[in-house]
């Protein structure tokens, strides 16, 4: 999948390099796309912070919308595909589920707004990386806080260069300053 600024996203095969559905349409110029685990599917992000999830379990069901997201900086499905969790430029984040699009959890709170997000491999976690250069640990199930670690960035956010992950336990947690 690519995500463009005509304001769409295209599936392609990769052998051929030609596009194999319609484009995913949005109303401005896509940023971002992330897949769920198992590839059925797909989140993508706009210029205006809008997230939409698409249905892509049949390579004719493309334009299968099943879900909305407002304001979203950056999003993230669980590993097992059953939650979304979004991040966005209200200071917040939130854990949906992934088929009804209603919210699981309370809001986790951030002092700015929330750039980077990522599940534990188990699913019981929540990473968040905010621009006031705070990383914060949430039970992904309850949405409560859990740690908040000492100031993880201390330049201005970076896209490119901030960065967190776990591995694969869930016991460490990597926090990159770019």
């Amino acid at each position: 999948d690519t995500a463009s600024a005509d304001a769409t996203s295209r599936f392609w095969d990769a052998a051929t390099g030609m596009t194999i559905t319609p484009a995913l349409k949005h109303p401005v110029n896509v940023l971002t796309a992330v897949f769920d685990s198992e590839g059925r599917r797909l989140l993508t992000m706009d210029l205006f912070g809008t997230a939409r999830q698409w249905d892509i379990a049949g390579v004719d069901l493309p334009d299968r919308f099943v879900g909305e997201y407002s304001n979203v900086s950056c999003a993230a499905f669980s590993p097992d595909g059953g939650r979304i969790a979004t991040g966005d430029f209200d200071f917040g984040a939130r854990i949906s589920n992934a088929t009804t699009s209603r919210p699981t959890s309370s809001l986790m709170v951030h002092g700015a707004s929330v750039r980077e997000l990522v599940f534990s491999s188990d699913g019981k976690q929540l990473a968040t990386f905010s621009e006031d250069g705070y990383v914060r640990v949430w039970d992904a199930i309850t949405g409560k806080l859990r740690s908040l670690l000492p100031k993880a960035c201390k330049e201005k956010w970076d896209d490119q260069q901030n960065r967190i992950a776990f591995d694969k336990d869930g016991r460490l947690l990597l926090t990159a300053d770019g």
